[in-house]
């Protein structure tokens, strides 16, 4: 059991860490979509609407997190909940839930509120650097999916 559950982790840390990959440029191509069929937003895209763009703490640590902007967690999440449904890691209560950029938005909120948690500041500046330096965004997330039990 303990073998199994550590290569589910192991597993998900490479599939959050291959998050990092997922394009969230400007262009109109570069929405978080599953490779089967590529999801459609249900109102036209303007620049503000794209809230799954522009995540950029896919391979950073927690210190940066604390720091960063609630729409680059939005996306940053929004990044790793589409590449979990990309790759069929999702419990199928969840993916048979997911068809449109949109409907990943709520799953992409909730791991920000759970990562939001996990790194909550210490008010101790020296002690947060020393809890914080090494705690990974994609290690936490993926362990924040698992917790949650939103994976197979």
């Amino acid at each position: 059991m303990r073998k199994h559950f550590l290569s589910t982790i192991a597993l998900l840390v490479m599939v959050v860490l291959a998050a990092g990959s997922v394009d969230t440029g400007t262009s109109s191509t570069s929405s978080p979509t599953p490779s089967s069929s590529p999801p459609s937003t249900s109102s036209p895209s303007t620049p503000t609407s794209k809230w799954y763009q522009g995540g950029t703490l896919h391979n950073k640590s927690a210190l940066d997190w604390q720091n960063a902007s609630a729409d680059d967690k939005l996306a940053t999440c929004g990044d790793f909940v589409t590449k979990m449904w990309q790759n069929g890691d999702l419990k199928p209560s969840i993916e048979n839930n997911l068809s449109t950029v949109d409907d990943v938005r709520p799953y992409a909120r909730e791991l920000v509120t759970f990562l939001d948690a996990a790194f909550k500041l210490d008010p101790d500046p020296e002690q947060n650097r020393k809890l914080f330096t090494n705690q990974t965004v994609s290690g936490t997330a993926a362990i924040g999916m698992i917790t949650m039990g939103w994976t197979k």
